[in-house]
């Protein structure tokens, strides 16, 4: 997955509002999340589906990893 970009990654809330489409092809186009802003603090992240899916995979394997870590102690 791509690093988020501060000044083109973060957007307040009204700008998603008003203009879905945009965003969704601007993360189609760079895979990189977005974070949305109401009120200057971050509420949500965009994100492509497949990375979404890809970060899913990982934190079970993760997880898995630490359950047979701490089921041998």
């Amino acid at each position: 997955m791509s690093k988020i970009r501060v000044d083109e990654d973060i957007r307040p809330l009204s700008e998603f509002r008003a203009g879905v489409a945009t965003f969704v092809k601007q993360i189609d186009e760079t895979r990189r999340p977005m974070v949305l802003t109401q009120r200057g603090r971050g509420v949500a992240v965009l994100m492509d589906i497949q990375e979404y899916a890809r970060m899913e995979e990982r934190l079970e394997l993760l997880e898995d990893v630490e359950w047979s870590a701490t089921a041998d102690i």
